[in-house]
């Protein structure tokens, strides 16, 4: 089921996921024109007409200073008529055969609640995790390219990480809405003048309180569980679900 995809593919996988998640054709072309072209695509077809599809996408996570190779599994859709008849189902499995066979993780982000108990059932863990909440923060800075910004997070132990690629599409789409990448004296946050997307600085202040997610449980944060990882090894299960990877900069 893996696609090759031709140019009427491309086409019908844009649509779809128009269709499915409803987002701006700009918003779309962000990946069918940049992590598209090193992501692997697995789609079901029904008389030609590509009707469930998803993506994966390089990433890693690194545990104890190693970064262990995975894919994170990505826009996962099915049209609506389609639904209910296990083409998804079929679409994972075959993700999880692909990811055994090059031992690798598979990741992803549930894009609501009610799909963790969905991918359960597929034996996935929920095992990554950030600090969410409102904390008294100061997150001002400097505007910080892309390289640092990546050459930073980089050094995040316990936590997922983007091959070079895959993270400039996350701060493409991060950028479509308006958060960007700043440095502090102690990091870097990603700020969109109201809510830090990410936190990885110590920016404590007074006031005002800003929404942060973060990896540090600083007051006013609780711990949210973020994102799930399947493996079949019972050894990288043990190294890294009973862990809680740090998660963020996710594509949900």
């Amino acid at each position: 089921m893996e696609l090759r995809a031709t140019a009427d593919d491309r086409l019908q996988l844009f649509r779809l996921w128009k269709t499915v998640f409803g987002d701006d054709d700009a918003y779309i072309r962000l990946f069918f024109d940049g992590a598209f072209q090193s992501s692997r695509c697995f789609a079901k077809k029904v008389d030609g007409r590509i009707v469930s599809a998803l993506y994966l996408l390089d990433c890693g996570v690194k545990v104890n200073g190693e970064m262990l190779p995975g894919y994170y599994l990505y826009a996962a859709a099915t049209e609506e008529e389609s639904r209910g008849r296990g083409y998804m189902g079929a679409l994972v499995e075959e993700a999880k055969r692909v990811s055994d066979e090059e031992k690798r993780l598979l990741l992803l982000v549930p894009a609501s609640e009610s799909l963790y108990a969905y991918y359960a059932r597929f034996g996935f863990q929920t095992a990554m995790y950030l600090f969410e909440g409102e904390a008294a923060v100061n997150p001002m800075g400097t505007p910080c390219s892309a390289d640092d910004y990546f050459a930073f997070r980089t050094k995040l132990d316990n936590a997922f990480h983007w091959t070079r690629g895959n993270f400039d599409y996350a701060l493409a789409c991060l950028a479509y809405d308006g958060a960007f990448p700043y440095r502090t004296e102690t990091g870097t946050v990603l700020w969109d003048g109201e809510t830090a997307a990410e936190l990885l600085c110590d920016a404590s202040g007074a006031e005002p309180r800003f929404r942060v997610r973060t990896p540090y449980p600083l007051p006013g944060t609780e711990k949210k569980p973020f994102g799930m990882i399947y493996t079949a090894d019972a050894r990288l299960s043990e190294q890294v679900c009973s862990r809680g990877i740090y998660m963020n900069l996710a594509l949900d």
